[in-house]
């Protein structure tokens, strides 16, 4: 990997994922108003903010990241700049989606560690049975984080695929969401139908 090229594609990119992470910080102090107004303890309100984030707002973070750096990447000023430097067009889409992928990485971390230290994740990262049990639901017998960080890499690479394809950061994005929709959809249906005809095997 051309290193220098990286270190570009994260600076093209940094912004997105800055402003993720700073909605991110900005929303913590929101669970002492969201403890107010609806009775719940201050713990458990930032706890709730902090699981949401970690649910919905991870995969929201891969989406914008992911369309961002693949339209920036298909952008006529961007290739136009960068003609210049001794790169493919294959090793510079290798890179903006690495770079995608770490920026992404640091601020699911973020998230993370942030819920950890609060005590959120404790009956999420309870130990579970590794044995597969084909009558019970999957995410019972497997851990919940191997779906979430497919789910994760799933929107980023469609996302930063048809927004290139496109060379339009919202449209792409879009579709790449809708993509990963339908591919959850599938997989939900197939999940119930090893639920319900558990004994095929």
């Amino acid at each position: 990997m051309n290193f220098p090229l990286l270190t570009l594609e994260l600076r093209k990119n940094r912004l997105s994922a800055a402003s993720v992470a700073a909605a991110f910080l900005v929303t913590l102090p929101v669970s002492r108003l969201v403890a107010s107004t609806t009775g719940m303890e201050p713990g458990r309100a930032l706890e709730a903010i902090l699981l949401g984030w970690l649910f919905l707002g991870t995969p929201f973070a891969a989406a914008l990241i992911g369309a961002s750096s693949g339209a920036l990447t298909a952008s006529r000023d961007s290739r136009d700049a960068e003609t210049p430097l001794p790169a493919s067009p294959l090793r510079r889409a290798a890179a903006s989606i690495l770079s995608a992928a770490l920026l992404l990485a640091a601020v699911t971390a973020l998230i993370i560690a942030a819920a950890s230290m609060s005590g959120a994740l404790d009956s999420l990262l309870a130990k579970r049975d590794p044995a597969m049990d084909w009558t019970r639901p999957l995410w019972t017998a497997a851990p919940l984080w191997g779906v979430l960080f497919l789910t994760l890499a799933d929107i980023l690479l469609g996302c930063w695929i048809l927004s290139y394809l496109v060379g339009h950061g919202v449209a792409g994005g879009l579709l790449g969401l809708a993509l990963t929709l339908t591919s959850l959809f599938i997989f939900g249906i197939g999940t119930g139908l090893q639920i319900e005809y558990g004994n095929w095997g």
